[in-house]
């Protein structure tokens, strides 16, 4: 039975919140887009392998070490950017064995495109057309959460695209036509995730709420993951990162979020990750970068064409004639 928001004052449901299910890594797509249909929230166990995990952490560490020796007694007025968190913005770009982990990760690629793709109709003179806009890329970010860090606010991800939604009591059915989403976040845990060491908190069925109603924190579901586990969590859920009250833990998380293709990226990807370096992953990658078109006329490329063949041929577009030098990167 469809889990409903029970009615209760100010739209909250204290009584009955769905529970967050979890899943292995071998469930189908069907099944984990069920699961967030119900609770705004799923937890895939055993994710990403240790040696994956290894790697990626070995690429990306010098990066959060930077960023900790430069921001540690930092405290930012900006409540999202807590004290005592490190980052590592746009990663995709630094490592390459993240952005294949995370983009050619069929059963991510699998969800993200059931809830991020829009196909949309519309008449071009007397015929009846349909286009479909496959999601792209929204952001990369790790993150570093070191003992003594505070509570992040409960909030949701589809605030950067300026969503409202309304109170449904049922999610639409995702081969409609429908725009419940702006955004879908995937977060794997490079270490344990623990309530004690700031694990992830958010409220689950509160993706159907109204956009005007605010998140209790006694309603928060705290995602615990061993190493390797993953949480996809809608744009529309309230969650947040949680306080780390230990003493020597480290909480280690990688995120990515996917975004429709015609919304501005949060993180401005065709900056933070050289095309240069685009350049040599797989071309389905290349594409959810942003490098594609969305139909019928958007996001085309130099004199009109396809911006997948900037990639193909970007020391030609890039440089116009001249010699190009388009791998400065960002270094630690």
């Amino acid at each position: 039975m469809p889990i409903k928001v029970d009615e209760a004052p100010n739209g909250h449901a204290p009584s009955k919140l769905p529970t967050v299910q979890r899943l292995p890594s071998t469930a189908t797509v069907d099944e984990v887009c069920e699961e967030l249909k119900l609770a705004g929230g799923v937890i895939i166990e055993r994710f990403l392998e240790n040696e994956v995990l290894d790697q990626m952490e070995a690429e990306l560490r010098p990066y959060l070490e930077a960023d900790w020796t430069k921001n540690k007694e930092i405290v930012s007025e900006d409540s999202f950017l807590v004290s005592r968190t490190q980052r590592c913005a746009g990663f995709f770009g630094k490592s390459k064995t993240s952005a294949l982990a995370f983009l050619t990760n069929k059963l991510w690629r699998g969800v993200s495109d059931k809830f991020m793709t829009d196909r949309y109709s519309y008449w071009e003179g007397p015929v009846r057309k349909t286009a479909t806009c496959a999601p792209a890329v929204n952001n990369s970010i790790v993150f570093s959460v070191r003992p003594g860090a505070p509570n992040q606010p409960l909030h949701r991800d589809d605030i950067v695209q300026h969503y409202i939604n309304e109170a449904i009591d049922v999610y639409p059915d995702l081969d409609s036509e429908h725009h419940r989403e702006g955004c879908i976040g995937l977060f794997i845990a490079g270490r344990p995730s623990t309530k004690a060491n700031g694990a992830t908190r958010f409220i689950p069925g509160s993706h159907l709420w109204a956009e005007d109603v605010p998140p209790l924190e006694s309603q928060a579901f705290y995602a615990e993951m061993a190493r390797g586990d993953a949480c996809i969590i809608l744009g529309s859920a309230y969650h947040g990162g949680s306080a780390n009250t230990t003493e020597d833990e480290e909480r280690l998380l990688f995120s990515s979020f996917m975004v429709r293709g015609y919304f501005r990226q949060e993180e401005n990807v065709y900056l933070s990750t050289p095309i240069s370096t685009v350049s040599k992953f797989p071309k389905d990658v290349q594409k959810v970068f942003g490098y594609q078109r969305y139909f019928p006329h958007g996001n085309y490329g130099p004199d009109g064409r396809d911006p997948i063949e900037s990639v193909e041929k970007w020391e030609e577009y890039w440089s116009c004639g001249k010699p190009a030098d388009a791998t400065v990167q960002f270094k630690p």
